[in-house]
């Protein structure tokens, strides 16, 4: 079985969890404005922690499709309208729920689930009131080569083994729970922390 299977093996039961979530209830149901800034802060934090690993973990070549920047520029703008549109409440820190990547093969786990959240974004975008920013769900239909580029190069990181399937789930798993983590910090105001330490994961 491939690292891909094995991790959407692994992290099924997770996924759906996160798929059901209170906060994504309320604004794609309900439309409730405060849920949708909530959706938009978390998804801040993983942003930032990419970047933040960009240069050690992704190899240069791989850069003209799996960018970044461009995604943290439209969640800055989206951000910076629904606060115009509805009063800015006060943002709960969710920077200490970021899961921590300790190598190669964690930090391409968690990018599965960051790329694989683009996947839904343009239908959930079409629920929303037209009136509410949208640039950062809708960058799924902005570059359809991604996807199946991912997938590629995550085989053959697992062909060359630079990445291990174990490591993989973890990281995979870790950045579900964060995320749910911080849904739950804007839902339920839990500040809990991640229960699982996977310092010792293998490179």
């Amino acid at each position: 079985m491939s690292v891909l299977a094995q991790v959407r093996t692994a992290t099924g039961s997770i996924h759906k969890s996160l798929d059901e979530h209170p906060l994504l209830v309320r604004f794609m149901r309900y439309n409730e404005a405060d849920a949708y800034r909530g959706f938009l802060e978390s998804f801040r934090a993983f942003i930032a922690l990419q970047l933040h690993h960009d240069q050690e973990y992704i190899h240069d070549d791989d850069r003209a499709i799996l960018d970044y920047s461009d995604w943290r520029k439209a969640l800055e703008d989206d951000l910076l309208a629904m606060n115009a549109l509805h009063h800015q409440a006060r943002i709960p820190n969710v920077s200490p729920l970021i899961p921590a990547i300790h190598n190669r093969s964690e930090f391409w786990g968690f990018l599965y689930v960051i790329e694989g959240s683009v996947l839904g974004g343009r239908e959930v975008a079409k629920s929303l009131p037209e009136q509410w920013p949208k640039d950062f769900l809708l960058r799924g239909s902005q570059n359809r080569l991604r996807w199946p580029y991912f997938m590629r190069r995550f085989n053959e990181l697992e062909s060359a083994r630079e990445i291990l399937p174990d490591a993989v789930q973890k990281g995979a798993v870790r950045s579900f729970e964060s995320m749910i983590a911080m849904f739950d910090t804007f839902e339920f105001g839990s500040r809990e922390s991640i229960a699982h330490d996977y310092s010792s994961s293998p490179q």
